[in-house]
């Protein structure tokens, strides 16, 4: 993926640390019976550069693999589907890979405050990518581009979920 994908992913350099097609297998699960994400690609910071303490306190929302040459706290995940793939499945994907950057930012956001704070802003960038024909009542669409970014509200109640958004940029 990141060979053929160069133009979304951009070129970092150095700058941030790469991973692609990565089980986020190390995460606390969002609910029982969800299956773990798996991204297409995605940047994030290296672990080393995250303090220990940091590292240790938030590892199940920040650390998303077992691996720890991988990228973490990611912010920028890309997800991609082939021309046989379906739009509402990317759209899933798209949704559950923001929820997962965007809850880790969140922590790191709110590590060592007292009351949680939400602020409204997005803080994770989801690029996702349909490539090929996808026929809507009989007119064909070409390959389509959306990035879109999520970012998580505070619940209505105290005993209710935080609320995950998913919105063009």
């Amino acid at each position: 993926m990141e060979d053929v994908f160069p133009t979304i992913r951009g070129n970092t350099g150095t700058k941030f640390h790469k991973g692609a097609n990565t089980l986020f297998n190390n995460l606390v699960e969002f609910a029982p019976g969800i299956t773990d994400a798996k991204v297409d690609g995605y940047d994030g910071a290296r672990p080393i550069e995250i303090e220990l303490a940091v590292r240790r306190d938030l590892n199940g929302y920040i650390i998303p693999s077992t691996r720890t040459d991988l990228p973490a706290a990611p912010n920028n995940l890309t997800e991609v589907k082939v021309p046989a793939g379906r739009a509402d499945v990317l759209r899933r994907q798209a949704m559950y890979a923001g929820a997962v950057g965007a809850r880790g930012m969140f922590e790191l956001r709110n590590y060592g405050n007292e009351t949680l704070v939400y602020n409204g802003n997005a803080y994770t960038l989801v690029p996702a990518y349909h490539a090929g024909m996808e026929h809507n009542y009989g007119i064909p669409r070409a390959e389509s581009l959306r990035i879109v970014k999520c970012k998580i509200g505070a619940a209505g109640t105290p005993s209710e979920d935080a609320m995950y958004t998913l919105a063009p940029l």
